[in-house]
């Protein structure tokens, strides 16, 4: 028999395409998906704003001031949230399921403790709501609510801290209740128990009462718009790789055991100040106005020497 003869390589044909980009084309490219986006927001935002339009109308009998620059404002907002929310799509949110799904096969259970510890705090810092506290904190009379004004005007910092810490200590527990496979009103109890003590230890505090409202609304901190997304891919991640539950049902919850513990340490916190007394006093309130002259009075100085 003859042997075969090796086939000759086929000739490389060169395929090559010459797409001139235009603006045109990258307006046909991106803009149904950059409308699709933006709509979303116009309609989650719509319904406030309307609402808000008609009752300075209709129940205040008053006409907006200033229509134009709220419409900017508006708009404003819309676009903000359609990149952030993209983003939180694109970058946060795999990133917390990605982490949640790699660290059961690769780390023992007290790092992923931590690890939901951290997560947890660090995403509550990023939250940009907690500015406002100090704005808020602002108008508060000192007379009616000394603890509350000290808490808001010179702790906002420490309010943050409790708060995030607290966050942490809800993702950890909701991270361990996957790990064991508990149930979601075993592990809430707990905690829910220890607010509602406090709360009522609270209200019967003369300075401490004033809290109650702040610490219940510092729950509220977990359904921001960078911790929600973040904690609960985390927790959606974990429980489909450890399959503790029967559908991907099993990884909701973790938002509600992080919104109870920020209730419990700032209770608990505005309840230590308020027995020990380590709160501004009517003294040091007073000297505020003088303190604040002196500073922008050194701060003129400053203006002038530099000028």
């Amino acid at each position: 028999m003859e042997e075969a003869k090796p086939v000759p390589d086929a000739p490389v044909v060169e395929v090559t395409y010459q797409v001139k980009i235009t603006p045109r084309l990258v307006l046909a490219i991106v803009g149904p998906y950059v409308a699709e986006k933006f709509l979303e927001q116009v309609k989650a935002l719509a319904p406030v704003s309307l609402f808000l339009f008609a009752f300075q109308i209709i129940m205040l009998r008053s006409g907006v001031l200033q229509a134009a620059g709220i419409t900017m404002g508006l708009l404003a907002v819309v676009l903000g949230l359609m990149f952030f929310i993209e983003g939180l799509r694109l970058g946060v949110m795999p990133l917390g399921e990605n982490i949640g799904a790699t660290m059961p096969a690769k780390a023992t259970l007290a790092i992923i403790l931590t690890a939901a510890f951290l997560l947890g705090t660090i995403a509550t810092f990023a939250e940009p709501a907690v500015a406002t506290l100090t704005i808020l904190g602002g108008s508060i009379p000192y007379e009616k609510a000394p603890l509350l004004f000290d808490f808001l005007s010179r702790r906002t910092l420490l309010v943050l801290i409790l708060a995030a810490a607290g966050v942490g200590i809800g993702a950890m527990q909701g991270i361990h209740r996957f790990v064991k496979g508990r149930s979601l009103k075993v592990t809430i109890m707990p905690g829910l128990v220890i607010c509602l003590v406090l709360t009522v230890l609270a209200a019967f505090d003369k300075n401490a009462k004033d809290l109650i409202g702040v610490a219940w609304d510092a729950g509220g901190i977990t359904t921001g718009t960078v911790t929600a997304p973040l904690v609960l891919a985390l927790g959606v991640g974990m429980a489909r790789v450890l399959g503790k539950g029967d559908t991907g049902m099993s990884g909701f919850g973790i938002i509600t055991l992080c919104s109870i513990w920020p209730i419990a340490l700032v209770l608990g916190a505005g309840l230590v100040f308020s027995w020990s007394g380590s709160f501004m006093a009517p003294a040091q309130f007073a000297a505020l106005p003088r303190a604040s002259a002196a500073l922008e009075g050194e701060g003129t100085k400053l203006k002038d020497l530099v000028g």
